[in-house]
């Protein structure tokens, strides 16, 4: 009984963590496969029936995705927000429900200046040198597909809701029904099939208006009938308004982290055995982005910094736009050899070595 109640190395804390990391980010994966293949499917329609069709639609796509996308990176921030109040109080409700309210709200607002745009989508292309016939066509496939962008921005929501719920199988199992849909819809309406008529690159852009429907429509229908989603009544009184938590959702965050994620991170790293003051922990976008902030600590421009002679892409695209000149060692079957160590702190007196992390 006692070896129940023993502590858990950081070993094992390691691989708890691990395996946990692993069991939220492959339905995520395989999630975004998923939503890749409903453009992909569209894509081998078209090009079965209309190379000119493939191309307006190709356009159009293009420009929606590239405002989109602006819009998927504003409400992302509700998930950071769900996590944190369900880290402070793991049975909150109220909370939750309103930041996935809000994040309904900033999806309808920003869809504003996406369907301006798009509505004059035509000028847009003929100022960036499309000829006029694709960049009618493209327009055209526009005016009807853009409708899709909000109820696709409200499923993104609810995507991220349910994986901050620790439950991002059923965002996979919504995406992958609505790809079958797409492809269906897609297929029926561009051809002619079950009695509906022929509609070409209307027909597509019309399947991915009703795609993005479904979409929604499926998140919707989980998070409403499933218990541990239930429970939040998300789709109680939507239409108040609520201006604080709005403005949370939208403002920038504070440079090297809130302290309540510093806190959340300092939890983490103790599991794994790591006492750290949270007053020396930045949290940064991206692994990238934490070791810009490194290299330009270490290190000024026409400085040397050494490393493995194969090492991680990402080291010396961040050196290259520092101005930091990036010097490979030798390596054998444990890595860098010593003596290729000592004889480039000889010739260059490198400011710092970089190794590549291994689990």
């Amino acid at each position: 009984m006692a070896a129940l109640l023993e502590p858990s190395t950081p070993e094992t804390g390691f691989r708890s963590e691990l395996g946990a990391t692993v069991r939220l980010a492959l339905p995520l994966i395989l999630g975004g496969f998923a939503q890749m293949a409903i453009n992909t499917v569209d894509v081998l329609i078209l090009g079965r029936y209309d190379v000119a069709a493939l191309a307006a639609s190709a356009l159009a796509l293009n420009l929606l995705w590239a405002m989109a996308i602006f819009g998927i990176g504003v409400v992302t921030a509700a998930s950071p927000l769900i996590a944190a109040e369900r880290g402070r109080r793991p049975h909150s409700v109220r909370e939750v429900r309103r930041t996935v309210r809000q994040a309904w709200w900033a999806s309808a607002f920003l869809c504003v200046p996406i369907w301006l745009v798009a509505w004059h989508a035509k000028a847009v292309f003929l100022l960036l040198g499309q000829e006029p016939a694709l960049a009618s066509a493209a327009a055209g496939f526009l005016r009807i597909a853009m409708w899709g962008t909000l109820p696709f921005l409200l499923y993104v929501v609810l995507r991220l809701y349910v994986t901050a719920l620790e439950r991002p199988v059923w965002g996979l199992v919504v995406t992958a029904g609505g790809v079958a849909f797409n492809a269906l819809s897609c297929w029926t309406l561009v051809f002619g099939h079950f009695g509906f008529p022929e509609l070409g690159l209307t027909g597509a852009a019309i399947a991915n208006f009703l795609a993005n429907l479904f979409l929604f429509l499926g998140m919707a229908t989980v998070v409403s009938s499933v218990r541990r989603f239930r429970r939040y009544r998300l789709f109680g009184r939507v239409w108040r308004s609520d201006w604080p938590r709005l403005r949370e959702l939208l403002r920038y965050e504070a440079f090297g982290g809130s302290l309540e994620a510093r806190r959340a991170g300092t939890t983490w790293l103790g599991r794994l055995g790591l006492d750290v003051d949270v007053a020396r922990l930045t949290v940064c976008p991206g692994a990238q982005s934490a070791l810009l902030a490194c290299l330009s600590l270490l290190a000024k421009p026409g400085d040397v910094a050494v490393c493995e002679e194969i090492t991680y892409p990402g080291v010396r695209s961040a050196a290259k736009q520092l101005g930091i000149r990036l010097v490979g060692l030798a390596m054998d079957a444990e890595g860098i050899t010593t003596e290729a160590l000592e004889r480039a702190c000889a010739a260059h007196h490198p400011k710092l070595l970089y190794c590549n992390p291994t689990l």
